[in-house]
């Protein structure tokens, strides 16, 4: 299910030479959002195709899904910028919203959203001949892949049934990316917008007792420690101060034992 965008490759050298190919001075553009359109609309033919083929869940998944939100993907670091916006939201849409072959609760299927899918589209937005395709519109959809990297994780990683779960690598290759993002080109708009994507997840993360700070009876259990204590050093490199600034972290006192008795004067 590899959709070709070789018609605008063709014309990606002219898009450099004039400008970025838009949909007014191109119709390779409006074909290929023409093209999402229709990659899209494939999902409705999934359940259909489930029901008379009698295909396992897990199958669908990796013969059905999977291969949509590839395409979906690669399109989102196309040389035309309608292209490509159009697939980013198309693929954000269609990751947070209910499907029957999507399943929040499969690891499998959610380890491979985030490294096949969003780990790597946000890792293809960073490089710099990807940039090079479009050096005026890149930003955005750098801006709108770091939204969806925020959103996806909270989506599937950070819900009240998920306290317990293991969720440390995938959030460190969160605050990774993110950190690549800020500093990547030094922009105002993205150094701006990421702390307040990522001050929502860290609250969040907060409310859910997923991300929880040390207190004086410190009741946490060991996950919740080393999480706390990887986030921190993790955010002090890009971000210091400010996991303390979101959520607050009662001082910790050392209370000195009272005696049970005063003990009598000396006669």
């Amino acid at each position: 299910m590899d959709l070709s965008s070789s018609t605008v490759e063709a014309h990606q050298n002219q898009g450099r030479r004039h400008g970025p190919l838009t949909a007014a001075n191109s119709p390779a553009v409006e074909r290929g959002r023409k093209a999402i359109e229709l990659l899209t609309s494939l999902k409705k033919f999934f359940s259909p195709i489930i029901e008379f083929s009698g295909l396992q869940r897990e199958d669908a998944w990796e013969q059905l899904f999977l291969p949509l939100l590839t395409s979906l993907k690669d399109q989102s670091s196309n040389a035309a910028r309608e292209v490509r916006q159009g697939a980013i939201g198309q693929l954000q849409r269609t990751l947070l919203a209910s499907h029957p072959i999507l399943d929040e609760a499969d690891p499998n299927q959610v380890e491979q959203i985030f490294n096949k899918i969003v780990f790597r589209l946000v890792d293809d937005l960073l490089k710099p001949h990807v940039f090079q395709r479009d050096p005026q519109g890149m930003p955005e959809t750098r801006l709108r892949a770091s939204a969806l990297l925020c959103k996806t994780f909270m989506h599937f990683e950070v819900r009240e049934s998920q306290s317990t779960a293991d969720i440390r690598i995938s959030w460190i290759g969160v605050l990774d990316l993110l950190d690549h993002l800020m500093h990547v080109d030094h922009g105002e708009q993205l150094y701006e917008a990421i702390p307040e994507s990522l001050k929502n997840v860290l609250l969040v993360m907060n409310a859910t007792q997923i991300l929880v700070p040390p207190s004086t009876n410190d009741e946490r259990s060991e996950r919740q420690r080393t999480l706390w204590t990887m986030t921190a050093e993790r955010m002090e490199r890009f971000l210091p101060g400010f996991l303390t600034e979101v959520i607050h972290v009662p001082e910790i006192s050392e209370v000195t034992p009272q005696p049970t008795e005063a003990e009598a004067p000396a006669s």
